[in-house]
């Protein structure tokens, strides 16, 4: 070996090893779509996120395992992994809107229209950022920054299906029902994936947005008064897409109707699909209720509390108007008093309904405000006339 060949062999041999960085596997780590195991995705997260990453693939690992976590609804994890992805990367907009996301779901709307607006600071023609912005329009009241900001979102991103439902659930908070009915007309038309592999949560269920749209057209039609084109709709709805959702807001529809044996056939067909969606057993007690039927109607109402409690408003003052019916008055009083207490948003229905009937006068000043709405439920549970 000669000098020249010593002296590389020693620089080799001193230098620091160089080694390059595996490539990540991201086939597991990804955004969870309907049907998916959200569980998997986020442990393949995981996994990924031990491994010795590149900035921008750590950043990219955090906001999946985020969303993955928020698509599983723990949103307190979602939003660690969000932060740490906005302290990585503070110039991206993409870990905002999902935090913005995060704390709109957790109704924090202040927070999240702060981070929703930073990321539009980066990015002023961000479509999620700007639907986001819209959202919290809607449910604050604010419906021209909401009009706005979903009609700012769709024109940079046509095939948002998220944003279009946001749209339509504006006309149809204002009461504008063709343009409701244009609108989702105009998202089933769309040839995007999207429509299939996108999801939500509807009462406690994971629909997909064409679902969502498939019932929203069928449910538009019968507010309108449409009632033949209503029901053509629901009948589409059960022949292409048969399950829990379609066969069983077809038998609301009869219900609404009161061609209860229809409704009742629906429900179970509907039931046979998915027996522990809560609300079609509330609806199958409801159409017990109305046939005098009231040993089942308790029973499935029962069975609706037990699966879904949190939403227990209607499914308590139902049973309590059975339990009346049956002579069992402490425990149809106790329902009745519990429908208030376990759901406000029930209690805010209720109580104008409550006034016209002349049990319940608005409190006045400095006076127990529930003290009264106990009054009136005392009141209208000895009265047979009141529902």
């Amino acid at each position: 070996m000669n000098c020249r060949q010593i002296l590389t062999f020693v620089a080799l041999a001193m230098a620091p090893s160089l080694t390059v960085a595996a490539p990540v596997d991201w086939t597991a780590c990804a955004v969870p779509n309907a049907g998916d195991d959200k569980a998997k995705a986020i442990a393949a997260c995981t996994q990924v996120l031990a491994g010795d990453l590149s900035a921008a693939d750590r950043e990219r690992a955090l906001i999946t395992r985020g969303r993955a976590a928020h698509r599983a609804k723990d949103l307190d994890t979602a939003i660690r992994d969000f932060d740490e992805a906005i302290a990585l990367a503070p110039k991206d907009p993409e870990p905002l809107v999902r935090r913005a996301s995060a704390a709109f779901h957790k109704h924090d709307y202040a927070a999240a229209f702060d981070f929703a607006k930073r990321a539009l600071d980066l990015d002023a023609d961000h479509p999620e950022a700007l639907d986001t912005i819209g959202t919290i329009g809607l449910v604050t009241g604010n419906l021209k920054i909401a009009k706005y900001a979903f009609d700012r979102s769709i024109a940079l991103n046509p095939n948002d299906v998220t944003a279009r439902v946001h749209r339509f659930q504006y006309w149809n908070d204002i009461g504008a029902g063709p343009e409701a009915l244009q609108e989702i007309e105009g998202l089933l038309a769309l040839q995007t994936s999207d429509l299939d592999t996108h999801f939500l949560d509807f009462r406690g269920k994971e629909i997909t947005y064409r679902t969502l749209a498939r019932l929203n057209r069928a449910t538009l039609l019968e507010s309108m008064g449409r009632f033949q084109e209503a029901l053509a709709a629901f009948d589409d709805f059960v022949q292409i897409e048969p399950g829990a959702v379609s066969y069983g807001w077809r038998g609301w529809f009869y219900f609404n109707r009161d061609k209860f044996d229809l409704a009742g056939a629906d429900l179970d067909k509907a039931l046979s699909y998915d027996p522990n969606f809560w609300i079609l057993h509330n609806l199958k007690g409801q159409v017990y209720l109305y046939k005098g039927e009231y040993e089942r109607a308790v029973a499935s109402f029962d069975r609706s509390l037990a699966l879904g409690p949190d939403r227990s408003g209607s499914s308590y003052w139902s049973r309590a108007l059975a339990l009346r019916a049956l002579h069992r008055a402490d425990e149809a009083r106790k329902d009745a008093i519990k429908a208030f207490s376990e759901d406000p948003d029930f209690l805010r229905r209720k109580m104008r309904t409550f006034v016209k009937l002349g049990y319940l006068q608005p409190p006045a000043k400095d006076t127990d405000a529930m003290a009264a709405v106990r009054d009136a439920v005392e009141a209208c549970m000895v009265d047979e006339k009141c529902w």
